[in-house]
């Protein structure tokens, strides 16, 4: 990313005019909601509106057994429906499983929710498997996203050849960047399939996935990460659901030394939330 700004500087140009131009005016983002009951849930989505966004994403799954009973699935069920609930027609509610079910499991649940019309589902399995991922794609009807846990243009080949996906999510942070992401994307465009760069980070790498974005035909949706929002001097901003492409040379924006020296002082270390199911056996998060 670092690369493509001082390029994009030197030559006076956005990222995404370098990567062959844009492809549409504005970018549709989402961000994260959430919660374990109605309140949280639609308290969630309404400050969500607030802020400008028109579609959400949350994992309404805990951990999960490889086979579990209808409380699970009745548990799924409401949530998202709370969601749902809380929502209009014009809001997508976007749901990730984390990976926590098997595919028997996965399918049960996204049967039941089906009816409340989810944008898609990412990773219901995890996504090692890309049979198993076939299967639960060919026995649902909603879309099924998955990448962020895939590197290169060669763990998304499988995917596509195989027409497991309707949706993949590079991490521009995982996956080798600006300049691999936008393979992996145009590899996606020939199978008919969906990009929606996944990004839980910071700005600088909201900034690296606005330029995909711009310039891929087939991109979907952009997730947008709350970390370290404020560290430019120009704030992304979000309009009824979109944000508007960067047009300055780079990557579009300036850091602001002092808010980041601020940022610095205040960032905690993260590890992965750690699960174990009800009999003490590991849970994947």
């Amino acid at each position: 990313q670092a690369l493509w700004d001082i390029l994009g500087k030197a030559l006076e140009q956005p990222v995404h005019q370098l990567l062959g131009g844009r492809a549409r005016d504005k970018i549709k983002v989402y961000t994260g909601i959430g919660g374990s009951d109605d309140k949280q849930i639609a308290d969630s989505v309404q400050r969500a509106r607030e802020q400008g966004y028109r579609a959400g994403k949350w994992c309404p799954v805990d951990e999960t057994e490889i086979l579990d009973g209808m409380d699970v699935i009745n548990k799924v069920y409401n949530r998202v429906a709370a969601a749902r609930n809380a929502a209009s027609d014009d809001f997508d509610i976007l749901l990730d499983f984390h990976g926590r079910l098997a595919p028997a499991m996965a399918i049960s649940v996204i049967d039941a929710i089906t009816e409340l019309r989810p944008f898609f589902v990412e990773e219901p399995i995890p996504p090692e498997n890309v049979d198993a991922m076939v299967k639960v794609a060919r026995a649902v009807k909603v879309p099924i996203a998955t990448g962020e846990r895939l590197f290169t243009k060669f763990d998304f080949r499988a995917l596509l050849e195989k027409q497991a996906v309707a949706i993949v999510q590079p991490d521009l942070c995982h996956a080798g960047g600006i300049t691999e992401v936008k393979k992996i994307a145009s590899m996606a465009e020939a199978y008919y399939v969906g990009v929606c760069p996944h990004n839980p980070l910071h700005g600088l790498s909201t900034a690296a996935c606005l330029q995909i974005d711009a310039c891929s035909p087939n991109f979907v949706i952009q997730e947008r990460g709350s970390l370290g929002e404020d560290l430019f001097k120009d704030p992304i901003r979000v309009v009824d659901g979109f944000v508007e492409i960067p047009t300055r040379p780079g990557m579009g924006f300036e850091i602001d030394e002092d808010k980041l020296k601020v940022l610095r002082e205040k960032w905690e270390d993260w590890a992965t939330p750690r699960l174990w199911h009800e009999d003490g056996s590991v849970a994947d998060w």
